[in-house]
């Protein structure tokens, strides 16, 4: 299949079958979307290989840029142990590391940590 055959495919699959945050779907879309298919960097590459400044960081999700290979690494050193867990009860040894690492760089005083998203 032929990029263009295969963005038009995309593209009615997207409108078909996705519904997307903060977005009116009824006006939904009112031009041709891009449709990000991989990243590098601090660029997103479309799925028909034009490339763009991710300058909304993935939603303030991505700081540091893409595919870093030290946080890539560390992410699939970390899924090898688990993905996810919950601290409602439960904890976990890179939730209590973290926590005594941003400890000792804190100002005087503050001595706990909330996770949030």
């Amino acid at each position: 299949m032929d990029s263009s055959s295969r963005h038009e495919r995309l593209l009615e699959a997207d409108r078909a079958h996705l519904w997307h945050p903060f977005t009116q779907m009824a006006l939904w879309p009112s031009d041709a979307p891009l449709i990000i298919e991989r990243a590098e960097g601090n660029e997103l590459i479309d799925d028909l290989g034009n490339h763009y400044l991710d300058g909304v960081s993935s939603l303030w999700c991505n700081v540091h840029g893409h595919r870093k290979a030290e946080i890539d690494r560390a992410i699939r050193e970390q899924l090898d142990r688990v993905a996810h867990t919950t601290l409602l009860g439960l904890t976990s040894v890179p939730a209590i590391e973290l926590a005594e690492a941003l400890v000792r760089v804190a100002p005087p005083g503050l001595t706990r940590v909330f996770y949030s998203d």
